[in-house]
């Protein structure tokens, strides 16, 4: 899986290229980049901050328009706070594997904590909680394999602030939080002022 731990970055590492979903093109991001994210406006509901974020963070992507995210929310770290997790696609679906994000909820706005790159459909959560992770459940998607290679289940767990790839050989009850692309939206254009 050494391809794979490669693709998993936070959102402050990917600097001044960001991988397109569903495409083998590379868009610069933003100027403020990270920056935008964090000043992104607190909307009323978590819902509404997920799609502002997503907006900002694929402002300048050649793709605008045609961009479309499946999502959900769900406490990921017991804090009762309604964290997001978003699949984006770009015009050729997820051919090429989707960019999945994940979003830790701090008050009235939503920190990207993570960008996954050459992810797929299904996304299943542990409802086991782990205390050396800080309460955060773990979570499994499907990732594109090099080549022809088929996808292959990772498991991801909290470290660091962030999710990483994890060997968990009894994964333990899960439920799936997003089952497939079907019922999408369309990444809107960013706030007005960023």
């Amino acid at each position: 899986m050494l391809w794979f731990a490669g693709g998993l970055v936070a959102l402050a590492g990917l600097g001044g290229c960001m991988s397109l979903a569903g495409s083998d093109r590379s868009a610069p991001a933003s100027d403020a980049g990270v920056d935008a994210l964090e000043d992104t406006p607190s909307a009323d509901t978590p819902a509404a901050r997920l799609a502002d974020a997503l907006a900002v963070i694929y402002a300048d992507s050649p793709y605008a328009g045609e961009l479309r995210y499946a999502a959900t929310l769900t406490d990921l770290n017991n804090d009762a706070q309604p964290d997001a997790i978003a699949y984006v696609q770009g015009p050729n679906g997820c051919d090429e594997g989707c960019d999945l994000f994940i979003f830790q909820a701090r008050d009235a706005r939503l920190v990207a904590i993570n960008r996954l790159p050459l992810a797929r459909p299904p996304l299943t959560r542990s409802d086991v909680q782990d205390n050396d992770t800080g309460g955060w459940v773990g979570l499994a998607t499907r990732v594109a394999g090099p080549g022809d290679s088929a996808d292959a289940v990772q498991r991801l767990r909290s470290a660091g602030g962030a999710y990483q790839p994890a060997e968990v050989s009894k994964p333990g009850p899960t439920r799936t939080l997003i089952a497939d692309m079907l019922d999408t939206k369309r990444v809107p254009a960013p706030p007005p002022g960023d």
